[in-house]
């Protein structure tokens, strides 16, 4: 009697043959791949390869960073977070990796760790607008006003003319200074 193969099973020796034949994939060209997935947004497979980026280089801070960029894209804010950790246990001035473990615990409600984690990246990088802009909101959270309009007004000082996020950024500004002014 012949047995067909289920559809589960198919899809996990098709893994399977997938992760052999990454095996013999350079390290290099496999985080390249993982990178072209994540700016695709295909995030399961960029996790995927991350994730074996980490089984053979557990130093790899790119990996880390980027594969807990895929877990927040995915709402995923636990590993996500978890990521950030490790990617800051392995370089502590990473500026990139605070302002994504800021972003994380803003998500996930932590407005006090987001403005910490936010600071902590302008400490590293004072010209870094998005996390300006990330520490307004934040603080605008926590009722914090004053800050927030401090913040957010910093964002667009030392952001370009031409950035993407500009709009959004002065439409909290203003919703901020109505809030601080009782209007």
């Amino acid at each position: 009697m012949i047995r067909i193969p289920s559809r589960a099973t198919t899809s996990l020796l098709a893994l399977l043959l997938a992760c052999a034949s990454c095996s013999s994939v350079d390290p290099e060209e496999k985080l390249q791949r993982a990178n072209e997935a994540l700016d695709r947004g295909e995030w399961d497979a960029a996790i995927l390869d991350y994730t074996g980026i980490l089984g053979r280089d557990p130093g790899s801070v790119r990996a880390w960073n980027n594969r807990g960029v895929c877990r927040l894209q995915k709402s995923d804010l636990d590993g996500a977070i978890s990521d950030f950790d490790q990617c800051l246990k392995l370089v502590p001035d990473y500026a990139e990796a605070y302002y994504n473990r800021a972003t994380a615990r803003l998500r996930r409600g932590d407005s006090d760790g987001a403005v910490a984690d936010y600071g902590e990246a302008l400490r590293l990088n004072p010209q870094y607008g998005k996390a300006f802009a990330g520490r307004g909101l934040a603080r605008s959270r926590k009722s914090d006003l004053a800050g927030a309009a401090s913040d957010l007004k910093q964002a667009l000082e030392v952001s370009p003319t031409d950035w993407p996020d500009r709009l959004a950024v002065e439409a909290e500004l203003v919703r901020v200074l109505r809030l601080r002014d009782g209007k």
